[in-house]
């Protein structure tokens, strides 16, 4: 009888820690790779986590600078913006302030450090954005 005991108890243990190593984990909430210094970054999932925006259509935010600060990619494509600066910053359409060139474009918030954002460019067109916190920080995507 103790052994049925003690085997049950283990039992329901495995099930207790199987059940709770998933609890933390939601595979739509990946948060992308951002670079460290002296990192090159490879890519980063969107914010819905079922697309990998690769390293091309990657703009990294430093030193209050965006690398590339022109940026070129096919219509359909999603850009990621990764703020690895210590100060936030605010992507959003051009021009500064009103942002109705593409209104859609606008991260809702500043980013922090370590966060990013993603936009999807669904037409074609040459589109300027800018650092809602800091105007003198802005780029252009390039929609071909």
């Amino acid at each position: 009888m103790r052994n049925i005991i003690r085997f049950t108890s283990i039992i329901i243990l495995i099930a207790v820690a199987t059940v709770l190593s998933g609890c933390n984990r939601n595979k739509n909430e990946t948060t992308p790779a951002v670079p460290k210094d002296g990192q090159t970054a490879t890519s980063a999932t969107a914010g819905d986590g079922n697309e990998v925006v690769p390293a091309a259509n990657l703009v990294v935010i430093k030193d209050n600078t965006l690398n590339p600060q022109q940026l070129t990619v096919k219509k359909g494509t999603t850009v990621s913006w990764a703020n690895n600066d210590e100060s936030p910053h605010w992507i959003a359409s051009d021009p500064y302030p009103t942002q109705t060139d593409l209104p859609e474009l606008d991260s809702k918030k500043g980013l922090l450090q370590g966060e990013t954002y993603q936009f999807k460019f669904d037409k074609a067109g040459r589109f300027g954005y800018h650092d809602k916190l800091n105007s003198s920080i802005s780029g252009t995507i390039i929609v071909e």
